[in-house]
């Protein structure tokens, strides 16, 4: 839950761990309506596939309630808060 942080366990720390062993590793958002917060972080980490540039196939044809192709990519696109996070654990403060 990127609104709170527990000590140095929050998506900024996971997605520097795994960027250690993977070459991608990068941050995304969902709205979870039933959880504190409402809004959850999920780090995805790959040695390949860039889950932004990489997305060859997918039939979006398929119906479901909430993913879409729009909510893909906008998944990745996060809020100032968490870029400011991530950019200050980048710049070693």
């Amino acid at each position: 839950m990127p609104f709170y942080q527990y000590g140095n366990i929050d998506y900024e720390y996971t997605r520097k761990q795994l960027s250690k062993y993977f070459l991608i590793s990068k941050v995304y958002t969902a709205t979870i309506s039933s959880s504190p917060g409402r809004l959850f972080a999920f780090t995805l980490a790959s040695k390949k596939f860039d889950p932004e540039k990489d997305l060859k196939y997918f039939d979006f044809d398929i119906k479901t309630k909430y993913y879409n192709k729009d909510i893909h990519f906008a998944s990745f696109k996060l809020p100032q808060f968490m870029i400011e996070r991530i950019n200050k654990e980048n710049k070693g403060f």
